[in-house]
């Protein structure tokens, strides 16, 4: 994921390439994604467990079911 500054990113994975747009909750606390698939806008909203200059570590519960994902700055 290349997060840009302007609130935008580009997401890579083995189901394609996907441009969006992100931006926090107003307390800063839920990391929030859109980006459109098939003309459907499709919005993430994952907590921010750990965030720094080189690390952004996310959680999100979605029909009982807990994922974590870790992004690292290369």
């Amino acid at each position: 994921m290349n997060i840009q500054k302007d609130g935008t990113y580009v997401l890579t994975s083995s189901y394609g390439s996907f441009n969006g747009t992100w931006e926090f909750s107003s307390d800063k606390t839920k990391f929030i994604t859109n980006f459109v698939i098939l003309g459907q806008t499709i919005t993430s909203e994952e907590t921010i467990l750990r965030l720094t200059n080189k690390e952004l570590i996310l959680e999100e519960i979605k029909d009982g079911d807990k994922t974590r994902t870790e992004f690292e700055k290369l």
